[in-house]
């Protein structure tokens, strides 16, 4: 368990040391930003990676509080930092299942889960109580704070490490068992899935220049803030893959507005719906058609589980490859899913009726088996070009 906490604490300096650079650089690209507010913008930046709630304060100078607190929520996860976090908690786990080789994989799992899930939990709830950033209000006379909330910093903190520690020490533990392969082709397939998804985008923004055209001049209208803007998309790109999947897999997502839809977007449509918010949040009604060209993210669902099945079938079993493979598709839909929730945006805005809140919603029974669907089919096919790769040659014609 000690080096299951030892690696889940480095992994976290490692995700606050990255923040603190993004923190530092924001502070020398905005005037009026100084280091220390860059470093706190850091801390926040790190907090925000493990999906911790931004919260927003308004009072008045001399102290007392004129609006209520607002739990802002947030718009796009910074997923590459994410990423990195968990891919470090997963070594550690991996290492300390190889200190504990005697041991079922079970009770590693659960030792690295907790070793790494505890410690950082407990450093992430203390590290969201210095991330307070005062400004100026924007109503007079009042003052504006944003900060984290602790416990959700200590719980998703906490649970990032944990999971990821577990994969790892389930991975390494079971090496060489189909349960073990059926996960690590699962996760490929998934990363597989991010990265193809932003090809696409970048292929898509090649065939669109004049949305690129408006994107680009949009930042630059932002001066030295639209140079911070686009590293923050930069960052969040691996979440905006997690949400572009679900209609990439033929499925829909929702905009909720106070606890109601109110638009959805379908492959490849945006659709206003009627709902009872439309009197506070009026929107578009009808039907847009999206681009054509989005249809070439159609691909990166069955691609990315064929290249995790083919991941799975590749052991020493070729016999039970197409099974690996089809079962990391599986795991590759759960994850898929799990991912889209993990990445949605969720952010509060004031408005004359109060806090009006927006989020975007993901799941469906339809989405989960569409994923699975796409998933199953694509890891069996990898999975069977992988056992082909196995199959031993006929033999050799004799010379007479």
């Amino acid at each position: 368990m000690a080096f299951a906490a030892l690696g889940g604490l480095l992994a976290f300096a490692a995700l606050l040391i990255a923040g603190q650079a993004l923190g530092i650089i924001t502070s020398l690209l905005l005037r009026g930003v100084d280091v220390w507010e860059g470093v706190r913008i850091g801390l926040l930046v790190s907090l925000a990676a493990v999906r911790t709630e931004i919260v927003v304060t308004f009072a008045p100078v001399a102290g007392t509080e004129v609006l209520p607190t607002a739990d802002l929520g947030y718009l796009l996860v910074p997923m590459a930092l994410t990423i990195g976090f968990v891919w470090l908690a997963a070594r550690a786990g991996r290492r300390a299942a190889r200190m504990w080789p005697e041991a079922p994989v079970l009770a590693r799992v659960v030792v690295a889960a907790a070793g790494a899930g505890v410690p950082v939990g407990v450093v992430a709830g203390l590290a969201a109580g210095l991330a307070s950033i005062p400004f100026l209000g924007p109503f007079p006379g009042a003052r504006l704070t944003v900060g984290a909330d602790a416990a959700s910093a200590a719980i998703w903190a906490g649970v990032l490490a944990g999971v990821g520690a577990g994969v790892g020490a389930a991975i390494e533990g079971g090496r060489g068992r189909m349960s073990a392969d059926v996960l690590r082709g699962g996760v490929t397939a998934y990363l597989w899935a991010l990265g193809l998804l932003v090809i696409g985008v970048l292929v898509v923004a090649t065939l669109e220049p004049q949305a690129t055209r408006a994107y680009v001049d949009g930042l630059r209208g932002f001066g030295p803030g639209g140079a911070a803007l686009f590293g923050a998309h930069l960052l969040a790109l691996p979440a905006q893959s997690a949400l572009l999947l679900v209609p990439a897999a033929g499925s829909c997502v929702d905009l909720v507005v106070a606890g109601s839809a109110a638009a959805r977007s379908c492959p490849w449509t945006l659709e206003a719906l009627r709902s009872p918010v439309g009197a506070i949040l009026p929107l578009p009604s009808g039907s847009l058609e999206l681009s054509p060209t989005l249809w070439v993210l159609a691909a990166a669902p069955p691609l990315a589980a064929f290249l995790g099945g083919h991941r799975a079938g590749a052991s020493q079993e070729p016999r039970s490859a197409i099974v690996r493979g089809a079962g990391s598709g599986v795991v590759f839909g759960a994850i898929a899913m799990l991912g889209a929730a993990f990445a949605t945006p969720r952010i509060v805005l004031p408005s004359l009726a109060g806090w009006l809140p927006l989020e975007i919603s993901v799941w469906s029974w339809r989405t989960a088996g569409l994923l699975c669907l796409w998933g199953v089919i694509g890891g069996a096919i990898g999975g069977w070009v992988a056992r082909r790769a196995y199959e031993p040659p006929g033999p050799s014609p004799t010379s007479a």
